[in-house]
């Protein structure tokens, strides 16, 4: 207080002050500046036992309004179809077969269907104080800016972020039409997107086909 009065003292003159005024200026910055904070554990409503959560968005968790909680419950409610790749930079969506590279439509999609959800929600939510504390995230969770940083931040959640060099990294088993091949075994696996291959031979798996012509080339040449 003392040295913002003394700050203003040379502008005294200038401003045309009598000298009640300045005798009041130490009043009037305490009046300002002065004033008790509220306490934080009194402001914050919904953190359980006032820690903040680490999940994906929840309206009855005001811990979690925010883009980087939005961002995962993004990622929660992609179940796993969504990576991004660091070296390309670039975004790749599970198509049931492989994994293909997307221009970050595919998230964005998301982040949409979220927004839609937290509306419903809204409307859910047991008492009317809930539902205020939530309005203004829900509201903001509709805009662009909201839905672009959620997209964004989504990209180092763990389980999205990928290397190169985790891609097609296993080379026992094709990936074709109607499954997975594992070439040691012969066995046909269900598409999955943990083996993380992007590569697909456009054809099925037939146990029970022959190979009539290869086998006659392989017979010929023995």
């Amino acid at each position: 207080v003392e040295d913002a009065t003394v700050a203003l003292m040379p502008r005294v003159q200038q401003l045309g002050l009598t000298a009640a005024d300045v005798e009041d200026i130490p009043r009037q910055i305490r009046n300002a500046f002065g004033k008790p904070r509220e306490p934080i554990a009194d402001s914050v409503v919904g953190i359980p036992n006032g820690i903040a959560s680490t999940g994906p968005v929840k309206l009855d968790d005001i811990s979690t309004h925010s883009d980087i909680g939005f961002a995962r419950r993004l990622v929660h409610e992609a179940r796993g179809t969504l990576r991004y790749c660091r070296e390309t930079k670039s975004w790749l969506a599970w198509n049931g077969k492989r994994w293909l590279k997307d221009d970050g439509l595919a998230a964005q999609h998301v982040a949409k269907r979220v927004s839609d959800m937290l509306w419903r929600e809204l409307a859910e939510l047991p008492s009317d104080d809930d539902r205020k504390r939530a309005v203004p995230f829900v509201k903001s969770a509709s805009s662009a800016r909201a839905i672009d940083a959620a997209v964004k931040l989504a990209r180092s959640e763990p389980g999205v972020t990928v290397s190169m060099t985790e891609l097609d990294c296993k080379p026992y088993l094709l990936n074709v039409a109607n499954g997975t091949l594992d070439l040691k075994t012969l066995e046909l696996l269900p598409h999955n997107p943990e083996h993380l291959l992007t590569h697909l031979a456009d054809v099925e798996f037939d146990s029970l086909a022959t190979c009539p012509a290869w086998e006659k080339f392989i017979s010929d040449v023995t």
